[in-house]
């Protein structure tokens, strides 16, 4: 991790945004006072969850990055005469 790394970090806290810690082989963890141990520990900006739309039909399934894509293609199959559509908002942490 870089000094600019850290100062990134640092100042993000400052800001309000969460921040994770791990261990080397660890899995991330939420934090909600650092005690800040740059060489000990690894630090990140804590991700925004991802959403993801899932189009669900009798010939598969297809992922979107946005819903109007996930209905545009729900659209498409009901017009090429599939009825049994399902769409899905999944939540990704």
């Amino acid at each position: 991790m870089t000094i600019q790394d850290m100062i990134d970090i640092l100042q993000a806290y400052k800001s309000g945004k969460k921040i994770q810690y791990k261990t080397r082989f660890g899995p991330w963890k939420d934090i909600d006072v650092p005690a800040w141990n740059f060489t000990r520990y690894e630090y990140r900006i804590k991700p925004e969850p991802r959403v993801r739309w899932i189009v669900e039909s009798e010939d598969g399934w297809s992922v979107h990055d946005a819903e109007y894509k996930a209905e545009t293609r729900a659209r498409t199959l009901f017009n090429y005469g599939y009825h049994s559509i399902e769409v899905y908002r999944v939540v990704e942490s």
